[in-house]
């Protein structure tokens, strides 16, 4: 079996903790209802209201293989400013997921770096090891939490 997820582990212990109603829980990425149902912010609804009424121009084509430019775009300027853009050292792809990401990241760096060490967090999900390890990339670990 298995090994228990640490970061899982932690929405356990949320959940088990009596005093739960007077924290926030925001070990998975996502808000959660006083039920401990997702919740879904107020902005991301006006965000999907915004898309659905106001962009009659969006449509169901494929986008191109790196991704909508506009994202691609806006994500660069929030990383580093509004004129990376324009900075041919910076490149950026979209992609699905943060696993699908990690997994392409993996691969670049097997292709154009080969032999390089990846250092990922103890604890992290349990696919992030496997992710990079399946692409050949040698793990190494860093401790962020400690439980006591």
């Amino acid at each position: 079996m298995q090994p228990l997820d640490p970061v899982f582990g932690l929405n356990e212990a949320f959940a088990a903790d009596s005093n739960h109603a007077l924290k926030l829980n925001l070990g998975v990425g996502a808000y959660r209802t006083e039920e401990l149902q997702p919740y879904v912010l107020n902005v991301v609804k006006e965000a999907e209201r915004r898309i659905v009424v106001e962009r009659s121009d969006i449509n169901k084509e494929y986008l191109p293989i790196d991704g909508l430019p506009e994202f691609r775009k806006a994500a660069a300027e929030v990383l580093w400013g509004r004129e990376a853009w324009k900075d041919p050292r910076i490149a950026v792809i979209q992609s699905i997921s943060g696993t699908g990401s990690l997994r392409l990241g993996a691969e670049f760096f097997t292709r154009f770096m080969p032999g390089k060490s990846i250092f990922i967090s103890n604890p992290t999900w349990a696919n992030h090891r496997n992710i990079f390890e399946d692409a050949s990339m040698k793990v190494e670990e860093y401790r962020y939490w400690d439980p006591s």
